[in-house]
């Protein structure tokens, strides 16, 4: 009998175990998508209102807002994007 429930959990653990690691890597690849999207996203943002380098630096890097204008408005690009605002609003 002892042997037969270690033998179970033991398949269960590993099941469990495979499972998780599957779902895990799922995830990453998921995130790594979204981040590859966003970078994309302010490259083609940056480029389409004119912001500088050191308004991408200052969200990416330093994760604060610009505050030049044509920082706030690479920010409302990249929303616009994501599908966050439209319009502007």
């Amino acid at each position: 009998m002892f042997l037969s429930f270690s033998l179970f959990f033991l398949l269960i653990s590993t099941v469990t175990q495979n499972t998780v690691t599957a779902i895990s890597s799922e995830m990453s690849e998921a995130v790594m998508q979204h981040h590859k999207q966003f970078l994309m996203n302010a490259t083609e943002c940056k480029v389409k209102v004119g912001a500088t380098e050191e308004d991408v630096l200052i969200f990416l890097s330093r994760k604060k807002l610009p505050e030049t204008r044509t920082g706030d408005c690479m920010i409302a690009c990249m929303m616009e994007k994501m599908e966050l605002m439209k319009d502007g609003k």
